[in-house]
């Protein structure tokens, strides 16, 4: 097996401009997310699988594709933040989340590997149930054809005697004790996501009556700041899981990382 490609930072970003509010801080973490990145993609060749064979094995390989996911979608968050864009970084560090619960519990735990492919399923059901009150629709044409009556009480039959649970990003994150995170940071970006009112307070300015005196239209540092370095924070953890699992020791590269880190926090 091998790897093809090597991820989307070969493109020229540019310099994160010292006239957006907020850049010169967030350029020290963006700096420092960039070379954690880098380190992962040399970390990369290390941790390949090279067989799948039994529990353990299969859960490194599935770690392993999940860190892939991963290592795009903070690659992604580099290529938005360099350009100060705001609430749509906020909805990819929620997504960032999303994939960090499930790494974790990759890493921590080999039966979560058919746990997790089998969400699918009842994803399966739910769509071709949905689908039913649009036999008219082209858009779920296709699905209607697929998802047959006897496929349906098929497949409802086997949620129910496997008892295959539904996708649960709130049961994902407890099971690694990231709860309070979820409750946290992934409610809070989940604003920009949804497009709910609170998100909009990012695109105005407002005097002391609460009248809105600008529309913002632009970049912003000042947020850039904040989710590089939660991600910074993330990133770093999710590589030293995936160390500690697949027994590479790379203790020192992790140290630096979290030196610098630290160093920032204290500033």
């Amino acid at each position: 097996m091998r790897i093809e490609g090597k991820g989307f930072l070969g493109l020229v970003l540019p310099a994160l401009s010292e006239t957006v509010r907020g850049a010169n801080e967030a350029h020290d973490n963006h700096a420092l997310l960039r070379k954690m990145i880098d380190f992962a993609e040399t970390l990369k060749d290390e941790l390949l699988p090279s067989s799948q064979q039994t529990p353990e094995q299969r859960q490194r390989m599935i770690a392993f594709i999940v860190f892939i996911r991963l290592l795009e979608i903070v690659e992604a968050l580099v290529i938005l933040a360099a350009y100060g864009i705001k609430e749509e970084l906020k909805s990819l560090f929620r997504i960032f989340l999303d994939a960090y619960f499930i790494l974790a519990n990759c890493c921590n735990d080999p039966s979560f590997i058919p746990v997790y492919f089998r969400t699918d399923e009842a994803a399966r059901l739910k769509l071709a149930y949905v689908a039913e009150k649009y036999q008219q629709s082209e858009l779920f044409k296709l699905v209607n054809e697929y998802a047959t009556k006897e496929m349906k009480n098929e497949l409802d039959a086997e949620i129910k005697r496997e008892k295959i649970e539904a996708f649960n990003s709130y049961q994902f994150a407890q099971n690694v004790g990231c709860e309070a995170i979820y409750d946290s940071m992934y409610r809070i970006a989940s604003a920009a996501v949804h497009t709910t009112p609170r998100c909009l307070e990012d695109y105005v300015d407002a005097d002391a009556e609460g009248n809105i005196t600008v529309v913002n239209h632009g970049p912003d540092g000042d947020i850039t700041d904040g989710v590089m370095r939660d991600t910074c924070l993330f990133f770093l953890k999710c590589l030293r899981g995936l160390c500690e699992l697949f027994a590479v020791d790379k203790e020192s590269n992790l140290k630096e990382f979290e030196q610098k880190l630290g160093a920032k926090e204290n500033k």
